[in-house]
């Protein structure tokens, strides 16, 4: 399509499209009056006032060749054109018809923009040197994000473990992960999930993940998921199932979210709630704490059946849940069945397949902590993994040589885990394998009375010794952290609350209060949810006002300092007066499960067993009533005993190849440096920067956050994610785990990829002209500099940007027909800008527009010819690729049952769409630039 530009001389009637907002269509001046006019853009209802002498406006004007269209919608193709008054009519053929007629410019489609660089470029609308670098970096950064291996693990606001970034990895790299996450308390599963659902979904291996949670726990995915990891899910509950099953996709409220977060009970109190669940279609399911859904041979619990019939028609599912040591073999049996039917059919089998590889798991064991093998312990590995070891080997194998140093040993290893009967499913790590934590330390502080005007006496004689010192303060109840919070106000000291009653938002601002360092906030009240999911790892002492009566919640709520991360050791304080309930319970903690100090393993169970002992004494100190010392000290050593039973148990079942199989750092080595690279690097924030300056966004820089606010001057009326109230940023890892309040702005985050498409939707920065002078080319040489991009039609989920190189492909081509490409190339034109006016380029491109698109074509022709080296060079990554990661899988199915044919299947069904989707591979124009070197 072609057009032309004309001075501004405005009339009533005449068509005219904005420079700024092109995406309003075709405009109509409504009124002209002496200084300003006023343009009505029929396709959306928009109205706008402009200044006469400064209208950001470009007058159309069709060519003879041109094909128009009507408001009607049919077609005409010009031949003549007639001007009355100022006023266009097109006379032409109708294109449906073959009938000669004409169209008046005020029945012109009012729909009518101009998507291509050609077509912006002839119609005048130029962009300025500005919005066409940016447009050129939005393409540079893609092709750099798709190549990097840590895309969609940048986003996460968490600190970087090894461990948890092993899992990630590993779990991506598979069509359909489908795994158990076992971690010890502490170690991060949750976070793991999360790392591997937003990865999924920036990578487009998933859209739609429905998350399963205990009702008690739907506080804390709902707001961890969004505050680490920017994925807002939606609750399904009963009243929003009511609320959306009317307008809902097939009467299925589930359908009208991808990312839904249910609570457990709700899906079992309610059939349609489960049926509706199950009808959905997900690409990924979250189980968390699965090792409560209980299991028996033909007796699968309700809540079983309803997660294994979820399982069953979902690709990828995730399971959280206890260590194989807490669940015991049939009910690790009844996790593993859920992620595999097939292969773990029988328990009797299962049961004689893990008797079977214990001694592996030993030998193992001995090869990473560099000690020898005896001799029928290498015969046995011999056959095992049906090779034979040479002379020299055996002796290795039979000396004190540091195995796990050693390529024999590293070689050994790996192939043990590959043939682990459930290290492909299943990732474990424990406090053993896993360093960083502290040491912990209880101190119990004697009262007098168990009164509250007690105890916070108490509270705040020790808050002022403790002084500067920032204090977690615990209490079971609401009701006492508010009347806490006033004691404090009336005794002049700053506390922040955190409870139930508090929305999300206002719990986020006491917290981030609290957590500034700069604030003289120095105590943060919390009830008990407080112990669920917020993590205080920069502080070093939590007080106990009121003590759980559980051994998993005490553990929850130590959980929140004793965490990696933490640099000190973590004190715990218990005010108690004699013979209360508190009292009994820190003994029974500490005396008899070591729960203060330690992680205490086996507490739930060691509690369900001495229950008909505790129980009663914990009626009698509620009510009051002095309890024995001697029924105190007995139930002590029967939990101590009890507790040293369990524990050396729960050591016996070590699975040490599975520890082993569960964090390789060596493997993820190049995604731990990238992102270690990533975070010190500011091309982000200079591309960012440059957004908002073009986009009109007010911008406040301080020393590690910037904050942003719409301005007056927008060029579009809502910037992504940005708030009317304005929005905080930080591109500093630290800053964002201390100030949760802050938005962490990295590559992955949903503002930055929407901004990037915004740029490109929108057009902006498609067509520029600008003179430049320099003596590196012909004196008044006039150019075009053609960009364009390697494009195809795939499916999202084949991530074919990862292959197909997405950077930009220049050409510039003289007028004198010569192919000037490198050595524009090698210039940095924007330096060399001369100042011109707008509106006299315009003229220009118009009038040289017939030459403009000679130059223009010649450069298509040489990209398309650059076109199958290109395309050649992503297939045979693609095949590299997929050759080696077949043969891998082929290998570990011919030793491993648990590498299911399947998973070869949709590997191969990959290649096959990625090998396809190449042959539509084009080259797409991005920009054009015409330049004048004067």
């Amino acid at each position: 399509m072609t057009m032309s530009t004309m001075s501004n001389d405005f009339t009533a009637g005449q068509r005219w499209i904005s420079d700024t907002e092109s995406d309003l269509g075709l405009g109509t001046i409504l009124e002209v009056e002496h200084r300003q006019i006023t343009v009505v853009f029929l396709a959306t209802g928009e109205t706008r006032l402009y200044a006469k002498e400064t209208a950001p406006l470009t007058r159309v004007e069709f060519l003879p060749g041109d094909v128009i269209t009507s408001h009607e919608g049919w077609q005409l193709r010009v031949e003549q054109i007639e001007d009355t008054d100022g006023l266009k009519t097109y006379r032409g053929v109708r294109e449906d018809t073959g009938d000669r007629t004409l169209l008046n410019e005020a029945s012109l489609d009012n729909f009518l923009q101009f998507r291509s660089p050609r077509d912006r470029l002839f119609a005048g609308l130029l962009d300025g040197q500005r919005w066409f670098s940016l447009r050129r970096s939005v393409f540079e950064h893609r092709h750099l994000l798709a190549q990097s291996p840590v895309r969609g693990l940048m986003g996460a606001r968490v600190r970087v473990l090894p461990h948890q970034i092993y899992i990630a990895v590993e779990a991506m790299k598979r069509q359909h992960p489908r795994l158990l996450l076992a971690d010890e308390v502490g170690l991060g599963k949750t976070i793991e999930a999360g790392m591997i659902m937003h990865g999924s979904l920036v990578n487009n291996q998933v859209s739609r993940v429905l998350v399963v949670v205990p009702e008690s726990l739907m506080h804390q995915w709902l707001v961890e998921m969004l505050r680490k990891f920017n994925l807002k899910f939606c609750i399904m509950d009963a009243d929003r199932f009511v609320e959306l099953r009317d307008s809902a996709p097939d009467g299925n409220p589930f359908l009208a979210e991808q990312l839904v977060l249910c609570a457990l009970e709700t899906l079992l109190d309610n059939d349609e709630i489960g049926d509706a669940a199950t009808a959905a279609g997900w690409d990924m399911l979250v189980a968390d704490e699965a090792h409560h859904l209980s299991w028996e041979p033909d007796q699968p619990s309700e809540a079983y059946s309803l997660i294994e019939e979820l399982a069953m028609e979902t690709p990828s599912v995730l399971l959280l849940t206890a260590t194989p040591e807490q669940l015991g073999q049939s009910g690790h049996f009844a996790r593993l069945r859920l992620l595999d039917p097939e292969r773990f059919a029988s328990l009797d089998q299962f049961t004689r397949e893990e008797s079977g590889f214990g001694w592996v798991a030993s030998v193992a064991d001995k090869l990473s902590a560099d000690q020898a093998l005896e001799s029928d312990e290498s015969a046995k590995l011999q056959a095992l993994l049906g090779e034979t070891f040479s002379a020299s080997e055996l002796n290795t194998l039979g000396s004190s040589t540091a195995l796990s140093m050693s390529d024999l040993g590293q070689r050994l290893i790996a192939r043990l885990v590959d043939r682990h009967g459930t290290g492909r499913l299943m990732f474990r790590n424990t406090r053993r394998t896993i360093t960083g934590f502290p040491e912990r330390r209880l101190h119990t502080d004697t009262l007098d009375d168990d009164t509250l005007d007690c105890k916070a006496l108490w509270l705040l004689e020790f808050l002022l010794e403790q002084y500067p010192a920032k204090i977690l303060v615990i209490c079971a109840k609401r009701e006492t952290v508010q009347s806490l919070a006033e004691l404090l106000r009336v005794a002049g000291m700053k506390s922040a609350q955190f409870h139930e009653g508090m929305s999300i938002v206002e719990r986020d601002r006491a917290a981030a209060w609290f957590a500034d360092p700069e604030e003289d906030c120095r105590v943060l009240l919390c009830s008990e949810i407080g112990s669920e999911g917020r993590n205080f790892q920069f502080l070093h002492t939590v007080v106990m006002f009121e003590l759980p009566d559980s051994p998993d919640l005490l553990e929850q709520r130590i959980g929140r300092l004793d965490r990696i991360g933490q640099t000190e050791t973590v004190n715990i304080h218990v005010p108690v007066a004699p013979g209360s309930l508190d009292a009994l319970l820190v003994r029974w903690y500490h005396e008899g499960l070591n729960a203060f100090e330690r992680i205490c393993r086996s507490g739930t169970v060691v509690r369900s067993r001495v229950a008909e002992q505790l129980e009663p004494l914990l009626l009698m100190a509620t009510a009051g009533n002095t309890v024995a010392n001697a029924e105190v000290d007995s139930l002590i050593a029967s939990t101590r005993e009890l507790t040293r039973q369990l524990d050396a148990a729960l050591e016996a079942g070590r699975d040490r190849l599975l520890e082993l199989n569960s964090n390789q750092p060596a493997r993820v080595q190049e995604h731990l440096d990238e992102l270690a690279r990533v975070d010190r690097n500011y091309a982000l924030q200079d591309f960012m920067e440059a957004v908002f300056d073009r986009f009109g966004v007010e911008l406040i820089e301080q020393r590690d956050h910037w904050i942003i606010h719409p301005s007056d001057h927008m060029q579009v009326e809502h910037f992504p994610y940005l708030q009317p109230t304005g929005l905080t940023l930080t591109f500093d890892r630290d800053t964002a785990l201390m100030r949760e309040d802050f938005t962490y702005l990295t590559w992955d985050h949903p503002m930055v990829s929407a901004a990037m498409d915004l740029i490109l939707d929108e057009g902006f920065g498609q067509a520029d002209c600008q003179v430049i002078r320099t003596d590196e080319l012909p004196k008044n040489l006039t150019f075009v500099e053609a960009s364009y991009v390697l494009q195809c039609t795939a499916d999202a989920r084949l991530n074919m940007e990862r292959y197909l190189p997405t950077q930009v492909q220049t050409w510039s081509v003289g007028i004198d027909g010569k192919d000037y490409s490198q050595q524009v190339a090698a210039l940095e034109l924007d330096g060399m800008k001369q100042r011109y006016d707008r509106n006299a380029l315009r003229k220009v491109v118009l009038k040289n527009r017939e030459v403009l698109e000679t130059l223009i074509d010649r450069a298509t022709g040489l990209a398309d010819a650059a076109l199958p080296p290109l395309v050649s060079q992503a297939r045979a990554y693609i095949e590299e690729e997929f050759h080696e990661a077949r043969d891998r899988l082929v290998s570990l199915a011919r030793v491993n049952p648990a590498v299911k044919a399947d998973e070869i299947e949709a590997l191969d069904e990959r290649f096959e769409a990625l090998i396809g989707a190449l042959e539509g591979t084009h080259a797409r124009p991005v920009s054009v630039r015409v330049m004048f070197n004067s």
